[in-house]
């Protein structure tokens, strides 16, 4: 038996939105503003504008197997990016987290971002007057841009309770 918000539900699968925004949560989209080598300033913010809706969801799944077991699978769903320059394709992530109950002692088992599926961050060089490409949201040579900054990073965590 279960309770959220007062309401008892009989389930065994509970399926738990927990907050969302309308904003893009997954990677980092460049502000497109640098200071060139030769130290002019650039402002090109407008390739880096959103062009669509932005939308980011996560919740839990929860899996009552009986009264020693339960097992729990948070999500994130994030709908995307897309500017001129900078895109990132949807993307859900899975976690999983394992719980084994005794009668004074539990032990959890848990990892985010087990399986991240979508998430492809694709990006577009600028052109200089000298016809060369280089990245517009540093002002870096294309060839010396940095990776994308990604929320895909696994965590690992282990809880053991003792209850006297």
């Amino acid at each position: 038996m279960c309770t959220i918000s007062g309401t008892k539900l009989e389930a065994d699968v509970l399926f738990l939105p927990i907050s969302g925004s309308s904003s893009h949560q997954f990677s980092s989209p460049y502000s497109g503003k640098f200071r060139a080598i030769n130290g002019d300033s650039f402002d090109v913010s407008q390739y880096y504008d959103s062009s669509r809706m932005e939308l980011n969801l996560n919740g839990l799944v929860i899996w009552d197997t009986d009264d020693e077991l339960t097992i729990t699978v948070p999500w994130s769903f994030d709908l995307g990016y897309k500017s001129d320059l900078f895109q990132t394709n949807p993307v859900l992530q899975l976690g999983l987290s394992i719980n084994v109950f005794s009668k004074n002692q539990s032990f959890k088992f848990g990892i985010t971002n087990l399986a991240t599926i979508g998430g492809n961050v694709i990006e577009t060089a600028c052109i200089d007057s000298l016809f060369r490409d280089f990245h517009c949201g540093t002002g870096l040579p294309w060839i010396d841009r940095p990776s994308p900054t990604k929320s895909d990073a696994q965590v690992y965590n282990i809880t053991y309770q003792l209850v006297f």
